[in-house]
């Protein structure tokens, strides 16, 4: 940091301390008058608050009326509240202004020559203030929490501008600004976040590339494109809120493979705006975040269970961003912020839902060797201020990288939610580097369609995570195995009907065998071609047992929902029809998907 910006710096801080200084000598001594005004003669402004109130009314929903005290803080007052203590809390270091403002005054005395003096105020009057802030807070009107009040981390502006809320102040357009209502928002005060670097300087040293080469001395799977892309989560880290999709990372790999270590260098970088968890839950996760958009790092997490599931549901949401809804002791919803990026690491990966693949950039880790010394960053306690900086001045050309590397990834065979995840770290990437750091990096500026190939479903290996819903259901079902022998072996359904295609088993004892399973066989001439017919009934106690816990199942294997995605199939392949939806099993009409199995092998060896 440069003499002039670490004065600037300085000087900011210094002109909000004396700004603070200044309203609090403002206030009389109890008793006596503010700026000419005795005590409870003040003339009321628009909203009906004393001059200068330290406090702000922001409005009312049903019976909660909604304020802003001296600290900047946002907080929620019903009518029980309405108490001393609790006023003196909202104004706490103003209580002098509480005497002036609300005054409430003891009886007149005689004094020695038996002349009757004015009474003295020797307290305040809690019902008038009351009374001021209910009044103030219907004149403002009906006041929403859920979508008006955004925490800590990065927000995007009505006019797409970056708006990052600091705690203790809000930076944007090249500019601090105080907490409180900006725009059409309420950023209330919170604990302080590390700041930016405090003014835009091309001469500003760019740590980018010295934390991409520290990335880079791990022993990566994919040393060319995995250690660009943690770069680029570390400025999805910065950017949360802002992003329209906010990609999650996990690092992957045995013991020994420096996970973590990796992780404590990215949490040294960024401090506090990046929460640290161990042995997190998703409702622990809910209630930490709150309404902020701060990023989350997970270490050494358990690849299964309910646990880990559960947070991989929130990542789901965050990565989209949206709001959470749960219940409270009081048996009254509350709303959680959920735009948080997630870091995490673990050895085995969760099995996660084909939706969840596409929001998760997996990065393996392999181990290293016995000469390998972790790296260490210079200066870093001013790294993280330096990258929020770049990324405050930058913000302006990210959406434009972003579109470059988005149909780059298109053609590399992404989908519109790979294109969003991986597209992200890229533009996040060469924000922080610069075109002079991307090219020093071994990249070329001019060729975004260069990373088609290197960062092509393929190579990533998420091709096969991509299957259709209705595909992976009827997967579930071909995989059935019968209750009974048969040949030394129970066979699966798949079995059944590769054997009926190749004449090797009875059709009759076939459709017994299914009936086991509660599905159907029947066959039928198309084009002169012998076509096999699977049937699966719309319920079936043996078929909710198949799909319990999964997608398409409950969790206690009662019911299930299989046949609105079997219906997504294509038309040549599955029938849903309700002329053609009938199917006799076990003696008995039901109502079927029918998938025809002779169509559904040429249609899998047409499009893989």
């Amino acid at each position: 940091m440069s003499g002039a910006e670490a004065a600037a710096a300085i000087i900011d801080g210094a002109w909000e301390r004396i700004a603070d200084r200044r309203r609090q000598l403002a206030d009389p001594k109890i008793g006596e008058p503010r700026d000419g005004v005795m005590p409870g003669q003040w003339q009321p402004d628009e909203t009906g608050l004393p001059p200068d109130c330290p406090i702000q009314v922001l409005g009312r929903n049903g019976m909660v009326t909604y304020i802003v005290d001296v600290l900047g803080q946002l907080c929620e007052l019903k009518p029980s509240d309405a108490n001393k203590k609790t006023f003196i809390a909202i104004f706490a270091g103003r209580d002098l202004y509480l005497h002036w403002a609300w005054p409430r005054w003891g009886e007149a005395r005689a004094g020695k020559d038996g002349e009757k003096k004015p009474p003295k105020v020797n307290s305040f009057d809690a019902d008038w203030l009351w009374a001021t802030i209910s009044a103030a807070a219907a004149k403002k009107g009906l006041w929403d929490t859920v979508e008006r009040v955004r925490g800590r981390g990065a927000w995007r502006g009505a006019d797409g501008s970056l708006v990052y809320h600091g705690g203790d102040g809000l930076y944007s357009g090249g500019r601090k600004h105080p907490t409180g209502e900006y725009g059409e928002f309420f950023y209330p005060r919170r604990p302080k976040l590390p700041a930016p670097f405090p003014a835009t300087n091309e001469a500003t040293r760019n740590p980018a590339p010295e934390i991409l080469a520290a990335f880079r001395s791990w022993n990566w799977e994919r040393p060319d494109i995995d250690p660009i892309m943690l770069l680029g989560w570390l400025a999805v880290a910065y950017l949360t809120g802002a992003l329209g999709w906010r990609p999650h990372v996990i690092l992957t790999g045995d013991a020994a493979t420096g996970k973590s270590t990796l992780q404590q260098m990215i949490r040294d970088i960024i401090g506090s705006a990046l929460l640290k968890f161990e042995d997190a839950t998703a409702p622990g996760l809910y209630s930490a975040i709150d309404r902020d958009t701060l990023s989350i790092s997970l270490d050494e997490q358990e690849g299964s269970g309910d646990r880990i599931l559960t947070i991989i549901e929130m990542a789901r949401i965050s990565a989209s961003g949206g709001v959470k809804a749960r219940g409270s002791a009081d048996h009254k919803g509350r709303v959680f912020n959920s735009s948080s990026p997630f870091l995490m690491s673990m050895i085995r990966p969760p099995a996660m839902q084909n939706q969840d693949h596409s929001r998760f950039a997996m990065l393996q880790l392999g181990e290293l060797s016995g000469e390998t010394v972790a790296p260490v960053l210079a200066e870093i306690d001013s790294i993280g201020p330096l990258l929020l900086r770049r990324l405050i001045d930058g913000w302006r050309y990210f959406e434009r990288a972003f579109g470059h590397f988005a149909v780059a990834l298109k053609a590399g065979g992404h989908d519109f939610r790979g294109q969003n995840t991986y597209g992200t770290l890229l533009a996040g990437a060469w924000t922080l580097l610069g075109d002079e750091g991307w090219e020093a990096a071994g990249f070329d500026v001019e060729r975004y369609d260069e990373w088609a190939e290197r960062m092509s479903i393929e190579r990533l290996g998420i091709k096969e995570d991509r299957r259709a819903d209705w595909l992976r259901c009827l997967d579930r079902v071909l995989a059935g195995r019968s209750p009974t022998w048969h040949g030394g072996q129970r066979v699966t359904v798949a079995q059944y009907f590769d054997g009926l295609a190749n004449n090797h088993v009875d059709v009759t004892h076939t459709q017994q065998r299914l009936g086991d399973l509660d599905l159907g066989c029947s066959d039928e001439i198309v084009a002169g071609e012998k076509h096999w017919l699977l049937g699966i009934p719309h319920e079936g106690v043996h078929l909710a047992k198949v799909f319990q816990g999964t997608d398409w199942g409950t969790k206690d294997g009662t019911a299930g929902n299989w046949k609105i995605s079997l219906r997504r199939g294509p038309p040549g392949v599955v029938r849903s029809g309700a002329k053609e939806n009938r199917m006799t099993i076990n003696g008995h009409q039901r109502r079927c998907v029918i998938v025809d199995m002779t169509a559904l092998a040429k249609w899998i060896e047409e499009n893989g």
